[in-house]
């Protein structure tokens, strides 16, 4: 969905859905979420600065190295619980960490990471369980940015699958 949001940015959003439905062979209902979800982050504030920052950049590469130690906490807590301790690696071996950011753009003496997320939500406690669901994507997405600007950054999970934008800032 967020190739169509760029594109959505740039022009309008339907057009954007229609041309990325049919390269990507989507449904009728497909196309009409991904407008919806286009549409919704559009509106938000975030994306909205983003679009008046003066730099900015859409799906950015980053990578991040360190030990098991340096691992943000969370990262840390939800690698922990998908290894068997028997297959984590020492805590001297180097930890490559590799992603791609949907949304980052330069904001005052600092950076923000938004990362879209079109899961669907029906209250607050469920916010909070996707919250802590993605929190070590942005954190690892933090310490990478933060590794190759060396300035503050903030990262924020933009839910985009309802009638309005969600934000939720994580870091």
């Amino acid at each position: 969905a967020l190739r169509w949001l760029v594109i959505g940015l740039l022009g309008d959003p339907r057009e954007a859905a229609r041309r990325a439905a049919a390269r990507e062979d989507l449904d009728a209902a497909a196309a009409e979420a991904v407008i919806r979800s286009v549409r919704c982050a559009i509106s938000s504030p975030l994306v909205g600065a983003a679009r008046r920052a003066p730099e900015a950049w859409a799906e950015l590469p980053l990578a991040w190295s360190g030990s098991w130690d340096d691992l943000p906490r969370r990262a840390r807590e939800a690698l922990e619980a998908k290894l068997a301790k028997e297959n984590r690696p020492s805590p001297e071996d180097p930890i490559p960490v590799e992603g791609v950011a949907d949304l980052v753009y330069r904001e005052g003496d600092g950076w923000r990471i938004v990362d879209y997320k079109t899961d669907a939500w029906s209250d607050g406690e469920e916010l909070d369980r996707l919250e802590a669901r993605y929190a070590p994507q942005l954190e690892l997405y933090d310490a990478a940015l933060l590794a190759r600007f060396g300035a503050p950054v903030s990262a924020h999970l933009l839910f985009v699958a309802g009638e309005r934008p969600v934000a939720r800032r994580v870091v």
